[in-house]
């Protein structure tokens, strides 16, 4: 669960709430069928690593491929972060201190500065407590969601005549990437695999199956109460909310989430410098002060630079569900199901949908970015 949970209501509103809801089941089933495929190859090839179980199974060449993939998503990942967190610092300065001025490029060198500070030691377990706030913040802000959308419809007479149940038009496409983005965990799967007590594919199928299954119940609630309170007057970020005078309980959530948020930028900063020094260097078995340093202030600087150049952070959720997520999530565990699964109706059924989803992400990339 991450920060891209947070425009779930944009995308009921670009589906309306019974097609969005149908929308959420159907990616449901698409991940929990992607995941246990996953699960089933981290048996066969008996490793625990998403990567190395791709090299086994389908070759170094798709190995590189997928390592090339992981970076550019860790670093949008990061870029996405840096724009919510000065997004919510300049909303908290406006709102509690009524500071208007334009501090965006000086909050973006702050938060650079601070990645920065926060990257130096070579583990960021230290930082643990510190990003559950973000889980933390966002069950608290959907509780606030859920509590204040009564006097919201309430306050607002003209509610129904907005409100959509199905609405299909080429905003859809959006809808199907945010999802895709926010249930996305595939690379965390073999770590989970690895701390499972008395591993077999039905307890790690259980496990999958169950939490899928409750981020689904917590999406339709995040992303259906959302929208419900936005209607017509949609922002990009379920905090931004209409709101008279100052919404204290917001404000309290807004700053958990941003505390919590820069400190998981920076547990972000962790694997994007090693995945990046793999790709580079290849054998990382010697430890080299200048690599480490030039790859990891480098690396902040860019994101830094980019989320600077492009402050849009649902944009980024866009992009990186529909050119990214697609293939590292969905394409690869279809490959991986041509090599274990031998039910040849099963794998011509899973590809047709995995080309399917894999194409409506590049169609949303492409609305996006032209």
């Amino acid at each position: 669960m991450g920060s891209g949970v947070l425009a779930l209501p944009l995308a009921i509103s670009n589906s309306g709430l019974v097609l969005g809801v149908v929308l959420m089941f159907i990616g449901l089933i698409a991940f929990t069928i992607a995941y246990n495929i996953v699960v089933h190859g981290l048996i066969i090839s008996r490793q625990d690593t998403y990567i190395t179980m791709v090299e086994t199974l389908l070759g170094s060449t798709m190995r590189v491929l997928l390592e090339i993939g992981v970076v550019i998503e860790l670093f949008g990942v990061a870029c996405a972060y840096q724009t919510v967190v000065v997004t919510f610092v300049t909303d908290l300065m406006n709102q509690v201190f009524g500071i208007t001025g334009d501090f965006f490029l000086a909050l973006n060198i702050l938060v650079t500065i601070l990645l920065c500070l926060g990257s130096m030691s070579h583990k960021m377990t230290a930082l643990a407590s510190l990003t559950s706030m973000v889980i933390v913040s966002i069950i608290y802000i959907c509780l606030l969601v859920i509590v204040q959308t009564p006097s919201y419809v309430e306050a607002n007479p003209d509610f129904w005549g907005n409100f959509q149940f199905v609405k299909v038009d080429s905003s859809i496409v959006d809808t199907i990437t945010l999802l895709c983005f926010s249930f996305n965990s595939v690379t965390r799967l073999p770590m989970i695999y690895t701390e499972l007590q008395n591993k077999s594919y039905k307890r790690m199928e259980k496990v999958v199956n169950v939490s899928l299954l409750l981020c689904t119940a917590f999406f339709i609630l995040l992303g259906g109460f959302g929208y419900i309170s936005y209607n017509y007057d949609m922002p990009g970020l379920v905090t931004q909310r209409p709101c008279e005078g100052l919404d204290w309980p917001m404000i309290l959530g807004k700053t958990l989430f941003t505390i919590g948020l820069l400190a998981n930028s920076m547990q972000t900063i962790y694997p994007l410098r090693g995945n990046i020094e793999e790709v580079i260097m290849r054998d990382v078995t010697n430890y080299s002060p200048v690599r480490f340093w030039s790859i990891n202030y480098t690396t902040i600087l860019l994101v830094g630079i980019v989320a600077t150049l492009f402050p849009d952070a649902v944009g980024y959720f866009k992009i990186l569900g529909g050119l990214l997520i697609g293939p590292i999530a969905i394409l690869y565990p279809m490959l991986i199901s041509w090599v274990c699964n031998k039910s040849l109706k099963f794998n011509l059924a899973f590809s047709t949908a995995a080309i399917v989803l894999s194409i409506i992400g590049f169609i949303s990339v492409f609305n996006t970015i032209f």
